[in-house]
């Protein structure tokens, strides 16, 4: 469809009238466009917008955009918006909105800051996000009216719920549900999928995959926290005070519980290494897909005849999309850091292995015991094999993170 936009100095055609009466509601082919100004008052709509929303266009233009805010909306949510566009950042969400009639329609909203104001996108959502979103939603409300939070609190709380659901960030979010609903329309319409957005998706698996072997390897440290312990126990028993084992059994204790206490920053730490791969990797994966939807959004402004809308956001979709391959060269760069930080891990645990060849050649001296340090020792060589192949795992998905964002920013350059 060719959306053409309207101003409060154009009136609606009688193509727009006739979808209001008519009701059609939000399909996946449309693309709903709004501008505002910098109060959050619409200066302009497409057909789509004003037709899907059931007012005349004469009837939006200067209003609020929260006129069509559903009041089952969480105010947290747009507290964070506010705060990502305040700081001149593109930002993207699920929003219920309120037709004038009183029915209710879910977008997915893409809102980008633009010369004096903001540009918004929405299109029909059909992911299986949307049913968790809504559930979040849900929640959040109830404890901004039970609780009467007020919205930089609620915010707060929100970014609780996605850390919950697996989210550390909102950018890891939106990136995440906005290329699932880009996949969800492609199918819906029988278009092919977005390869640069397939890419972008198995380098976050692999992330993923990091992650997991990571905490894998702190409760791998975990689950042999008793038996340094045990060993102090047994060496008590078998040597004079503050003899050799004890020494080294408790160095081994102490060393074991850095490499732990590591571990566990190393990914949840949203400033460290990890926290900044995955911030880059999440903020150019968005970028990646709003440039995208800018694009088509353009094309369809141009054919309506509105070469200044059309051209606007042509050049914000190639600024945005050259954002997004520095964005890559920033995750590179990253994970360069990723590296060192492994390499320091893996020496830690080259210095824990140390320590247990010592313990074997202690223990071997003994006369009375020795099977039983030799039992300790045995748990503990099975738990070195252990830790040393998830590192080992851990430095190659590495390495293809590094080579896979490599290649997809010379794909897109």
């Amino acid at each position: 469809m060719t959306d053409v936009m309207m101003t409060a100095d154009s009136p609606s055609t009688a193509q727009d009238a006739a979808r209001i009466l008519e009701g059609n509601a939000l399909e996946h082919g449309d693309l709903l466009f709004s501008k505002s100004d910098l109060a959050g008052q619409i200066t302009a709509v497409n057909e789509a917008f004003a037709s899907t929303a059931g007012y005349g266009v004469k009837d939006l233009i200067g209003e609020p955009h929260k006129k069509l805010r559903h009041p089952e909306m969480p105010r947290g949510l747009f507290w964070l918006l506010w705060e990502r566009l305040k700081a001149g950042e593109p930002t993207g969400a699920y929003l219920k909105n309120q037709a004038e009639d009183g029915t209710s329609y879910w977008v997915f909203a893409l809102i980008c800051p633009i010369e004096n104001g903001y540009a918004s996108i929405q299109m029909k959502p059909s992911s299986e996000f949307l049913d968790q979103i809504k559930a979040e939603y849900a929640v959040l409300r109830r404890a901004e009216m039970k609780e009467n939070l007020p919205p930089q609190t609620a915010g707060a709380a929100f970014l609780d719920q996605l850390a919950g659901i697996g989210y550390p960030s909102f950018t890891c979010f939106i990136a995440k549900a906005f290329s699932a609903e880009i996949a969800s329309r492609n199918s819906a319409l029988g278009q092919g999928s977005d390869p640069m957005l397939a890419q972008f998706e198995a380098l976050t698996e692999k992330l993923r995959e990091v992650e997991e072997l990571t905490r894998a390897l702190s409760d791998t440290f975990a689950a042999i926290r008793s038996v340094p312990i045990n060993m102090r126990i047994l060496a008590s028993q078998l040597e004079a005070s503050g003899g050799p084992i004890s020494v080294i059994s408790a160095n081994y204790s102490t060393m074991s519980d850095e490499i732990s206490e590591w571990t566990e920053r190393f990914i949840t730490d949203s400033s460290g290494t990890f926290g900044r791969v995955q911030d880059a990797l999440a903020t150019a994966q968005f970028l990646q897909a709003l440039a995208g939807t800018q694009a088509d959004m353009a094309q369809r402004i141009l054919e309506g005849k509105n070469a200044d809308a059309g051209a606007e956001l042509a050049a914000q979709s190639l600024q945005f999309r050259e954002q997004a391959l520095s964005g890559l060269s920033r995750v590179t760069h990253e994970t360069e850091g990723f590296a060192r930080a492994i390499v320091d891990m893996k020496r830690l645990v080259t210095g824990l292995s140390s320590t247990r060849m010592m313990c074997k050649i202690e223990g071997a001296r003994l006369h009375k015991g020795r099977d039983s340090i030799s039992g300790i020792i045995n748990q503990l060589d099975g738990f070195q094999d252990q830790v040393e192949d998830q590192i080992t795992r851990i430095i190659d998905i590495n390495r293809a993170l590094q080579t896979g964002s490599e290649n997809l920013r010379a794909s897109g350059a």
